[in-house]
């Protein structure tokens, strides 16, 4: 009963992080920008998510020529 109580509490600690014991903290990340706004994170974000989509987009369109460059050598 004890271990269960400890463990309960402690993943209770782990999601209400309230006062940290030292200087470092576990979520921030090296070479994150906190001084921008929200505006321009979420903007950055959007972004990324744009190139992201754009080299799927990129890469589907290859594949799907390479199968139909395949198939019409198989004939």
């Amino acid at each position: 009963m004890n271990r269960m109580i400890k463990n309960i509490l402690s993943g209770i600690g782990s999601v209400l992080v309230l006062c940290p014991t030292s200087g470092y903290s576990h979520y921030k990340g090296n070479g994150i920008d906190f001084e921008r706004s929200d505006y321009e994170a979420l903007e950055a974000d959007v972004k990324a998510i744009g190139d992201d989509f754009y080299q799927a987009a990129e890469h589907g369109r290859q594949h799907a020529a390479e199968a139909k460059k395949a198939t019409n050598e198989c004939r």
